[in-house]
């Protein structure tokens, strides 16, 4: 079911699949300037559960203005990235250099179709847009294609229309950690205004992280700079001479 290796290759830019022909097909408007938002403050935290997964393959879905498929095609440049936006005119330049295949299509009709799997599925800031019970069909789908599945909500919202005319911007569901851990998340984190939470057999040592990020802050300049190059040898990705 999940590709071993960096055995993707990536050539030109992310074809943009749209739904089927009995489908309502949106075009994106010339020159769009509308971009999709989420919580700033969980970004590092997103990313550093990503980067300790290491995953070969991602499916981001509701990738919106496509962030993260920016941030994962620097820290995992030989991976397959998909995203899944039901959206169009928040699709851009931006996910076409970014992801794989980006589908213009609705989540909750694609994930059933789907004949393949990845290694990690992500759906951030996107769930709490579903109701509970779709939601719930979505995890379980999921749940039969991919190894990790990484989400984040907020740990309280208001109500919430439309937005740019977009209805799946609309919020209608509000889970708190007894609901997640209903889900099947084991690892939940609070960051700010919003819960990250995983299912994975991989355990993933965030708050660890978080303690060393903050450590880091109280040093010395002259420990910073001694650990420095001794840090960036040992980072991932790291070229040795």
């Amino acid at each position: 079911l999940f590709r071993s290796g960096r055995g993707w290759t990536r050539s030109g830019t992310a074809p943009i699949i749209l739904p089927s022909s009995h489908g309502a097909t949106l075009i994106t408007p010339p020159n769009s300037r509308v971009f999709a938002t989420s919580n700033a403050m969980q970004i590092s935290f997103v990313l550093e559960v990503i980067r300790q997964l290491n995953p070969d393959s991602v499916l981001d879905i509701g990738c919106g203005s496509g962030k993260y498929g920016v941030l994962m095609r620097e820290y995992l440049p030989n991976a397959r990235l998909d995203g899944v936006e039901g959206f169009a005119a928040y699709i851009t330049d931006i996910h076409r250099v970014a992801y794989d295949h980006v589908y213009e299509v609705n989540a909750m009709e694609f994930v059933p179709k789907l004949d393949h799997g990845y290694d990690l599925a992500m759906m951030i800031d996107m769930l709490e847009h579903l109701t509970l019970d779709e939601g719930a069909q979505i995890l379980q789908g999921l749940s039969k294609r991919a190894k990790h599945i990484l989400i984040s909500v907020p740990v309280w919202h208001p109500e919430q229309d439309a937005m740019h005319g977009n209805a799946l911007q609309e919020h209608h569901a509000q889970y708190d950690v007894p609901k997640l851990r209903h889900l099947g998340f084991r690892q939940i984190w609070r960051v700010g205004g919003n819960y990250i939470a995983l299912r994975s057999p991989t355990t993933v040592k965030l708050k660890r992280e978080v303690l060393k990020w903050a450590a880091t802050c109280l040093l010395p300049r002259w420990i910073s700079r001694t650990l420095a190059p001794i840090s960036r040898k040992l980072s991932p990705g790291h070229k040795h001479p």
